[in-house]
């Protein structure tokens, strides 16, 4: 928890957030993820439970949806301010102005539910946090991996297309790649959660 709290921060060297993209697919993904893994060795119940500025999967349907990320840094503060969401005019219905207009709830979500939640959608197409992790660290990091064994998975082949896609188009937050932004936020929450401070000491 110490390393990821001081190594991921906002403004953080490519080079190293590509490395540390590695450590942090192990950590979360990679056969159920070491966390997950060191929390049952300890013994303890359940899953560690991370928070969540808001959830994207309250709105009926992302048909219409140009840009969203679910929790988004402030770079003066350091801190989650929310999420951000861009719709086209018309998809902007009476159900789904209202619940822009109410305010996101944070809640916290078991471990691998966080890990498996939709924290991207660009042009109506979601993008789940495991695969955003594995394509910083397989296709813009430093790990090898087999590229026929990646096709055999088809949800993550087509976010690594949509990924490729917005990088391409120049997509940023705060100043940087939206990609590697997200994956900054992804640690940000990781290293909050009070169970995995736990793991900490």
């Amino acid at each position: 928890m110490a390393h990821l709290r001081d190594t991921w921060r906002t403004g953080m060297d490519l080079h190293v957030l590509r490395r540390e993209a590695v450590v942090l697919r192990r950590l979360l993904v990679d056969n159920g993820g070491d966390i997950a893994r060191l929390w049952r060795a300890e013994g303890r119940p359940g899953q560690p439970m991370i928070p969540e500025v808001s959830d994207l999967a309250r709105f009926p349907t992302w048909s219409g949806l140009v840009f969203a990320t679910a929790d988004t840094i402030d770079t003066g503060t350091g801190m989650l301010v929310g999420e951000m969401l861009l719709w086209e005019d018309a998809a902007l219905t009476t159900e789904i102005r209202a619940i822009m207009e109410s305010d996101a709830q944070p809640a916290d979500m078991p471990l691998r539910k966080y890990v498996e939640a939709v924290c991207v959608v660009s042009k109506s197409r979601p993008i789940r946090r495991d695969d955003m992790i594995m394509y910083v660290a397989n296709r813009r990091g430093g790990a090898h991996f087999n590229r026929k064994r990646q096709t055999n998975n088809p949800r993550r082949q087509a976010a690594f297309n949509v990924l490729d896609e917005m990088s391409s188009d120049g997509w940023q937050m705060n100043g940087q790649d939206a990609t590697f932004a997200q994956l900054i936020t992804i640690v940000h929450n990781v290293v909050a959660a009070p169970d995995l401070q736990l793991l900490s000491r």
